[in-house]
């Protein structure tokens, strides 16, 4: 069962990396937040929550802008690991079936644009995906920081 569960974790990190690459380099193309706000270097945030949230979210380093892949990589991760928490409740082990749900739902139109347009709101998303994983696992304290993180950015 160990194997399995690694063997499932490493397709998690492996489908996330590759969807957030397609999304990074534009084949799902940015929507009209990223193109007005996000690229620009001089937000002026109203609070500081807004300003954690929009750094994450255009985390540029070296001219490379890493918000725009650690966002998808974030949003995937946390839906794979969601995804594979509840199939494991429901005791469904089939590989195929859980590979098949979860690229259907990155591609889902919630994922997809909290991915590229709406992008702090699609990193909290995340947030609040791996606190239901830890809630409904009874790490409530865990999940309660994850919720905090999600409600305060």
């Amino acid at each position: 069962m160990k194997v399995q569960n690694f063997n499932l974790n490493i397709t998690i990190i492996l489908i996330s990396i590759t969807y957030a690459s397609i999304v990074k380099f534009g084949y799902v193309g940015f929507g009209i937040d990223y193109v007005y706000a996000y690229h620009k270097s001089n937000m002026v945030a109203s609070n500081v929550f807004n300003a954690v949230g929009w750094f994450l979210s255009t985390l540029t380093v070296f001219n490379i802008q890493f918000g725009t892949f650690l966002v998808p990589f974030l949003i995937s991760l946390s839906t794979g690991y969601l995804l594979k928490y509840f199939l494991n409740l429901q005791n469904l082990n089939s590989k195929f079936f859980f590979f098949t749900i979860f690229t259907l739902s990155l591609f889902s139109w919630p994922l997809l644009i909290s991915s590229n347009n709406a992008m702090r709101q699609g990193l909290m998303m995340s947030f609040i995906f791996f606190s239901l994983i830890f809630l409904t696992d009874k790490k409530f304290s865990i999940g309660f920081i994850f919720i905090l993180i999600a409600s305060f950015t």
